[in-house]
């Protein structure tokens, strides 16, 4: 789900644990395929659920029997959006899925990665 010439976080960091040996490859394989509104611009009532994020994406099937998948975002305002990809990858891959939640704070600057999630 990259914007074309954006400046997208988690593959970065998904890279980067590459280059440190914590994964074997980069993939970017969910398409967004219906638009949905952006939960942080939008009322607590009103933001997509998970399912609705679930519903919108569609997973490109170019892994071939992975064993885990490591979903990583840098942003979560509730976590719909997380749990709706990973139940799709997971429903996809028949597979194990864990979740990252990039964590930052301004003030002291801070930077911590924190597993959230297993879905198994």
């Amino acid at each position: 789900m990259i914007t074309p010439g954006s400046l997208w976080v988690p593959q970065r960091i998904a890279k980067a644990l590459v280059r440190k040996g914590l994964g074997k490859t980069v993939i970017e394989c969910v398409k967004r395929v219906k638009a949905l509104p952006r939960s942080s611009k939008s009322l607590a009532s009103n933001r997509p659920k998970a399912q609705d994020h679930y519903d919108s994406v569609e997973v490109e099937n170019i892994l071939s029997n992975p064993t885990e998948i490591l979903l990583i975002d840098d942003v979560v305002t509730r976590g719909a959006t997380l749990l709706g990809v990973a139940n799709k990858l997971a429903d996809a891959f028949l597979t194990h899925v864990s979740m990252v939640l990039l964590l930052y704070e301004l003030f002291p600057i801070r930077i911590s990665l924190l597993k959230l999630m297993t879905h198994a």
